[in-house]
């Protein structure tokens, strides 16, 4: 009798010590997807204008597990697209995966886990000022050259401790840039 008792209070424990983290990531992920399918079209397009140095209209749609992004140029008449365009645009897409660094551990592997069982993409279309399309740049998230590194600390026990932490590993400015910047938040403050 005592030996089924123990048992059974063995099996429990067990299933609480490995069962229970599991539930959580499989929480996690289902409420990352929900998320992903409930961003608005409209937002995010802000960090791209001006596009390298054109300025730029940007429309985004979310087509989940598509997201598609029309940026038009509105000062550009050429046919063919500027110079690092594609470059850009991947960089920028692989760029957000980045934030997932400052994350807990049980949202970095569910937001991982999520981009490669819904194979996330983004979808550029840079049309010039009579809306021709000119260059059209898909990236998979899954395909990311940063996305071995945050694999690499997706089990770990990496957790930055503190915002302090995360930017401390980030290149510091220079003192001529920060006075620049200081000079430019002072002139808009001042509306000139």
């Amino acid at each position: 009798m005592n030996f089924k008792i123990i048992f059974i209070l063995l099996c429990l424990v067990a299933l609480g010590v490995y069962g229970y983290p599991k539930y959580k990531l499989i929480q996690q992920e289902k409420q990352i997807h929900k998320s992903n399918i409930a961003i608005p079209s409209g937002s995010a397009v802000q960090r791209l204008m001006p596009f390298l140095d054109h300025q730029s209209k940007a429309e985004f749609y979310n087509q989940y597990p598509i997201f598609s992004i029309d940026i038009r140029l509105v000062d550009y008449e050429q046919t063919d697209a500027p110079e690092g365009s594609s470059a850009f645009l991947k960089k920028f897409s692989c760029g957000t995966l980045n934030g997932l660094k400052t994350n807990t551990a049980l949202y970095r592997n569910a937001a991982l886990n999520v981009n490669e069982k819904d194979a996330v993409e983004f979808q550029y279309f840079i049309k010039n000022n009579l809306g021709q399309t000119i260059l059209q740049v898909s990236q998979k998230m899954d395909q990311c050259d940063n996305i071995d590194e945050l694999r690499a600390i997706k089990d770990s026990k990496f957790e930055p401790k503190t915002l302090e932490e995360v930017q401390a590993n980030q290149p510091q400015p220079n003192a001529q840039g920060l006075a620049e910047a200081e000079a430019r938040n002072r002139q808009e403050e001042r509306g000139f």
